[in-house]
């Protein structure tokens, strides 16, 4: 038999099943790829609703917090004790009043209450029991001073200058015949709510510079998200806010930005090996500009979600007239009770989310 080209080439039933099986080759990975890609966005998408739903948690308790202390300055600055002892500083003045902020620190949970006199000297501290007291220091190298003295108020976080832990420090200026004589100052520390989130995803707040100073892994702290200039950083260390931190920027690659509100992001946990993240992050007011929280696929908000359960860090207890916490009014500040009226429910250290230390010295 004479072989030829026309004897070698396949029947046509062989030529339309390698064209079939070929054809539903191409169109299975093919459909695989969109699939994956579909299943891959819908991941991503989910994760980053887990993120921005943390970091507004995270920011949302980190606001309440915030709100339990502010109204303190404020309304120490009006009270009648305070002007008579930087009007006239007798000791039996001088020791109510101690008394009195000692009182308070207990009652509203802040980590120190202290008044400085026009020159920036302490005159009385709530801790003027302790061998750190701050009665007699010298505060005016710090801003949250010349500020309040200049413009009425201010806010500055920063490291004690004696206990070494860090706090946001909150001063009003008050005014006697309209003139500054002295200063109020309360600082509230987060080593509570640090623990509260330790246990949730991992969440920062940094400031306008782009240093982290609250997070629920310490290790982060006074790290920055962008590298600050050489001058900057002179001038924190002239100011003794950070003490001698080195300013080191967070190993995330790549890098998180000041005003990134999401971005997919790899870091290492203490301990262990980069990861990869979701970051997101939410605006605050004052000192602290965003609180970030960093998400991966098995992070859940449960903790947020308890802790905030409908009534945001238990604020609606909390307060007594006009916002401020009961502790004020019993301590004589602020509107006073009508005659008859029961005393709203006290708020203390020990309350709802475990002891704070109060009685722990700290640093101004």
């Amino acid at each position: 038999m004479r072989v030829t080209l026309a004897n070698l080439r396949p029947e046509p039933i062989v030529r339309r099943w390698t064209t079939f099986w070929i054809c539903a080759a191409i169109f299975t990975l093919t459909c695989t790829l969109i699939s994956g890609a579909v299943v891959a966005r819908r991941a991503r998408a989910d994760l980053a609703h887990t993120a921005r739903a943390s970091a507004a948690l995270h920011a949302a308790v980190l606001r309440s917090e915030l709100a339990k202390h502010r109204s303190l300055p404020f309304v120490l600055a009006q009270d009648p004790d305070v002007v008579a002892v930087l009007a006239a500083p007798t000791p039996g003045r001088l020791e109510a009043l101690n008394r009195k902020l000692e009182t308070l620190t207990h009652g509203t949970g802040a980590a120190v209450i202290y008044l400085l006199n026009v020159d920036g000297l302490t005159v009385a501290a709530s801790n003027w029991r302790e061998p750190t007291s701050f009665v007699g220091v010298d505060y005016s190298f710090r801003s949250y001073y010349r500020e309040a003295k200049a413009d009425g108020r201010a806010e500055m976080f920063a490291l004690g200058t004696s206990s070494r832990r860090p706090g946001l420090y909150m001063s009003q200026r008050v005014d006697g015949r309209g003139d500054a004589i002295g200063i109020v100052v309360v600082k509230a520390e987060f080593q509570q709510l640090e623990a509260d989130w330790s246990a949730d995803v991992p969440a920062f707040a940094a400031d306008a510079d782009g240093i982290i100073l609250v997070t629920s892994i310490p290790q982060w702290r006074f790290h920055t998200l962008t590298a600050l200039p050489p001058n900057e950083q002179a001038r924190l260390h002239a100011e003794q806010r950070f003490g001698a931190a080195p300013f080191r920027v967070l190993p995330t690659s790549p890098h998180l930005r000041r005003d990134d509100e999401q971005m997919l992001t790899s870091v290492a946990l203490p301990g262990g090996s980069p990861q990869r993240f979701m970051a997101a992050s939410t605006r605050l007011a004052g000192g602290l500009e965003r609180v970030r929280a960093l998400a991966h696929g098995g992070d859940r908000e449960r903790r947020g979600q308890r802790r905030l359960g409908g009534d945001p860090a238990g604020l609606r207890h909390d307060r007594g007239p006009l916002g401020l916490h009961p502790a004020l009014a019993d301590a004589g500040l602020g509107p006073r009770r009508p005659p008859g009226r029961p005393p709203a429910p006290s708020w203390s250290c020990a309350s709802r989310n475990g002891p704070r230390n109060c009685g722990a010295p700290t640093g101004g």
